[in-house]
């Protein structure tokens, strides 16, 4: 009995709050959402997930982000700096967000950086939570570099600014 009760609000709050992200469609002009310190603009009568969008993202179907949305923020994001809160770097997990900062070289030796993770940071430009990390070069003062988390199939090549990057050798 718990459980089935527990199943049925939790249901019914992520029902109610996929409600909460959409623009009506009185709305001629659009609506700004805003994610902390980012900003996105819905068109009218907009929402940023589907119901189905939402319910196949946490029980293993359907692709969470639905591609024409994923492709304008994708776009919006690269006007920025990569590592920024408008444009985190991408990775699988935290074993990638490791493996990525593994792989950055100070300029003036050519060393990893040391790096510590500072917390998470809200949503993001992907409406997915990022987190921050202090990547520090000896004798340079730190530099902070924000990370997305959720993107299996994504592998970062291009360093964020003020690095250089190795990639991994293949087959060792």
């Amino acid at each position: 009995m718990t459980f089935r009760l527990r199943t049925l609000v939790f249901a019914g709050a992520i029902w109610g709050l996929a409600g909460c992200a959409s623009v009506p469609d009185g709305n001629d002009e659009g609506v700004v959402v805003s994610s902390g310190e980012v900003n996105y603009t819905l068109a009218k009568g907009e929402t940023l997930y589907s119901d189905d969008d939402l319910m196949g993202g946490m029980f293993g179907g359907g692709d969470f982000r639905h591609e024409a949305k994923f492709k304008r923020r994708l776009a919006e994001a690269q006007n920025y700096e990569l590592g920024s809160k408008r444009n985190p770097v991408r990775s699988h997990m935290p074993q990638g967000q490791r493996e990525y900062l593994s792989r950055l070289r100070c300029p003036i030796d050519g060393k990893a950086p040391k790096f510590e993770r500072m917390g998470s940071f809200g949503s993001g430009p992907y409406e997915t939570i990022i987190d921050g990390y202090e990547v520090k070069c000896l004798g340079e003062s730190p530099v902070e570099v924000f990370m997305d988390m959720y993107f299996p199939n994504h592998y970062e090549t291009e360093a964020v600014p003020g690095f250089a990057i190795i990639m991994p050798s293949i087959g060792t």
